[in-house]
């Protein structure tokens, strides 16, 4: 009987670290002011320009400026939002995020 109270403590701790590491990861999508992420404002405003001129070239029905404004915003994020996390393709990866989210 005593070590059923050990299994469910483990699986209680486990659980709660896993909980606790989902919510603590920051969104790919949040957006931060081109202050804040280390860009000039005229590199964030030449990358949105460059993602709407894309939108409107190669898209259908998405809102190209929601698009270009989600896209530019990972685009010029410098710092990755996981630490340690290298993405394999950071344009592909603003891109499908901006699709799906506009």
């Amino acid at each position: 009987m005593q070590h059923d109270y050990r299994i469910a403590i483990i699986v209680l701790i486990v659980g709660a670290a896993v909980t606790y590491g989902v919510f603590s990861t920051p969104s790919l999508m949040t957006t931060s002011a081109p202050s804040q992420s280390n860009v000039s404002q005229e590199e964030f405003n030449a990358t949105v320009s460059r993602e709407l001129a894309y939108c409107q070239g190669n898209t259908e029905n998405i809102n190209c400026r929601c698009f270009a404004s989600k896209s530019g915003a990972v685009l010029t994020e410098t710092r990755p939002r996981i630490r340690n996390a290298v993405y394999a393709d950071q344009t592909e990866l603003a891109r499908g995020q901006a699709a799906n989210s506009c």
